[in-house]
């Protein structure tokens, strides 16, 4: 519940219109720092609980609602600091039997143009 808390609190500091894309800022970085440790914690909670109590089945982690929604936020989350490092998918691809996979990523990821509709 602590690290709830926590994330709320940092969510809430956040100004998307003074913080550029850059990040530069004290504020920022710090911020930045304490969202990475945040996903650790709840992406390592995830595994840890599918590992012990099973993924599909009755009283399995998927059981729970809450479960689902907590998965569903990883699973995003991920792939959002995935999307933050695309040399990280050259280097992925240099493997044979990651290639495929890769280039089923690259292919699901949305094209965003310049323009707005």
């Amino acid at each position: 519940m602590t690290i709830i808390l926590l994330n709320c609190v940092t969510l809430g500091m956040y100004e998307p219109c003074a913080d550029s894309a850059a990040c530069v800022t004290v504020r920022c970085r710090i911020l930045e720092a304490f969202d990475h440790c945040i996903f650790v914690f709840f992406a390592t909670e995830m595994c840890v609980k599918v590992m012990a109590m099973g993924l599909v089945g009755k009283s399995t982690y998927l059981a729970e609602t809450w479960n689902c929604l907590d998965m569903f936020i990883v699973i995003t989350g991920s792939a959002a600091r995935f999307q933050q490092f695309p040399s990280l998918l050259y280097v992925l691809s240099s493997f044979p039997s990651v290639l495929v996979r890769t280039k089923a990523v690259k292919s699901s990821r949305p094209k965003f143009s310049a323009s707005a509709s």
